[in-house]
Formats: C-alpha cells, sequence, structure tokens
C-alpha cells in the first residue's frame, strides 16, 4: 500500500476539523493489538469496527471537539489500517477525528515495554500507553482538557467531565456491581480525564506513568495501581470519589456492542471482548 500511512491521513483530515471552542478539549482513543501466533491467519480488519463506530457516535455527538484514535503501526497490518481509514472517513459527520501514531510520542516509541518481540502482557502495554497519550497531549498539543476513553464507551460525557475536571483536576468513570442485592459504583480505569490547569490531576497522571511502567515490567496491569493512586487522589473519601465520576457507566468486562450490518456485509466483524 505505497503512500499509504497514518500521519498522513491525519494531517488530511486536520484541516477539515469543525471549529473549536475556547476550551479546548482533545478525546483520546488507542488500540493495540495482541501478538498474534505466527500460524493464526490474520483477519481483514484486526481492529473492532463496532468499537469504532461507538466511537465515531461521540465524534458525531460532540463537534465541537477534536478526537484521536492512536494506533501502533508495529501491531497492525495494512489491510487493518486501510479499512480503519476508510470507516472513520465514511462516518464522521465533521471531520473532527484523526488518526495518530502512537510511535510519534518519544516516551512509548522508546520504550521496551511496548517492542513487539518483547510480548508483554497486552493489558500493562494498554494501561501504560494511555497514560503516556495523556501526558503527550497536555505536553505537546496543551488542551485545556484530555480526556482517554476506552473505545466502547457510549458516551464521553465531555461537559460533564470539564465540570468536574475544573474542581477535582481530574474525572473518572464508574461500572455498575450488584452484590448482595446491593448496587455499587466501581471505580474503573476505562476513562481518565485530567485538566491541564490543575496541578493535582497532573501529579496523578505522572504517578500513574511511574506506577504504570513498573507494573509493565513485573507482567502485572496498571489496574490495582490505578484503584490505589486515584484513592490517594481522593485522600481516600469514597464521597469525594464519587463527586468525579461522570454519569455515564462503563460496560462490563466481556460485554459486545451490537453487529452492524454494514460491518457484517463486509466480513469485518472481528471476534473480541471489550
Amino acid at each position: 500500500m505505497d503512500g499509504y500511512s497514518i500521519e498522513n491521513i491525519g494531517q488530511a483530515w486536520g484541516h477539515a476539523q469543525a471549529e473549536q471552542p475556547s476550551r479546548k478539549v482533545i478525546v483520546n482513543y488507542l488500540w493495540i493489538n495482541k501478538n498474534r501466533p505466527a500460524d493464526e491467519p490474520a483477519p481483514l480488519c484486526s481492529v473492532p469496527l463496532e468499537s469504532v463506530h461507538r466511537a465515531l457516535e461521540n465524534a458525531n455527538r460532540y463537534p465541537n471537539a477534536s478526537f484521536s484514535l492512536w494506533l501502533d503501526p508495529k501491531t497492525l497490518d495494512d489491510s487493518s489500517r486501510f479499512f480503519v481509514a476508510s470507516y472513520i472517513y465514511a462516518h464522521s459527520q465533521h471531520r473532527n477525528v484523526n488518526i495518530q501514531n502512537l510511535r510519534d510520542i518519544p516516551a512509548y516509541a522508546g520504550n521496551p515495554i511496548f517492542r513487539p518481540e518483547k510480548n508483554h502482557d497486552i493489558w500493562a502495554r494498554c494501561d501504560l500507553a494511555r497514560y503516556l497519550v495523556l501526558q503527550h497531549i497536555l505536553n505537546v498539543m496543551k488542551p485545556d482538557y484530555a480526556i482517554y476513553s476506552d473505545l466502547d464507551m457510549k458516551d464521553v460525557c465531555i461537559e460533564e467531565a470539564c465540570r468536574i475536571m475544573d474542581v477535582h483536576g481530574l474525572a473518572i468513570a464508574a461500572y455498575r456491581h450488584i452484590e448482595y442485592g446491593l448496587v455499587f459504583k466501581g471505580l474503573e480505569n476505562s476513562y481518565l480525564a485530567i485538566s491541564r490547569h490543575v496541578t493535582q490531576g497532573i501529579d496523578t497522571l505522572n504517578s500513574l506513568i511511574e506506577y504504570g511502567q513498573r507494573d509493565a515490567r513485573e507482567g502485572d496491569n496498571g489496574y490495582n495501581s490505578f484503584i490505589y493512586l486515584v484513592r490517594e487522589h481522593f485522600d481516600n473519601s469514597l464521597e469525594t470519589q464519587q463527586q468525579a465520576f461522570v454519569s455515564c457507566l462503563t460496560l462490563p468486562m466481556g460485554a459486545r456492542l451490537p453487529e452492524r450490518p454494514e460491518i457484517q456485509e463486509l466480513g469485518l466483524n472481528t471476534p473480541y471482548s471489550v
């Protein structure tokens, strides 16, 4: 696929982005593939387009925000990159979605955790990568607010998250947990929003990177460290922590998004769990 690159697509769409509000918001998604065994045939598209569609629904809902999908070209083949880019182009109403290269982030590209041949735990890589993306965006692009969300989040709750970040420096999401007939909101690491203007939120992000690096080296994912550091951010006050939850709940582990006919017709629906 001569001439095709993630960078070129991002540049081609950049000029057509919707006018930005006075408060600049950048929403970030990422996808990193697991290493596939050599004898396993590659699907036409290894990125679940149902999840990409959910992200596009958010981009279409918030035309004045910028959205970035971060991909690692070393873990994606040309076919997958082509179909992801084409699907975004076909379904983005406001051209406010860019495809970004994770390896343009120096802290990612130079980190041995992300060398495919090292085959570190995929969840550890994803957990650390999301924090590096937020740090890079805040330092280089300098938005007022940077949001990371898993692709399957139904609503990234931008306005609500901004109000929360103005008070607490960060906003988080929860999942619905039922135990002994009681309903709880459990802290989930699939969503994290950081304000550039509140030092406490930046400090927590830097700690998440430090702990995430350690966890990845030791073969652990970053979930437990995320829980510990977020609770520390709120001085272990459950009441204060709950004030930082956005209203949209995350999907439970193993949930699947509805299949889309246009994806099925192309034979691109990839088995996956979100």
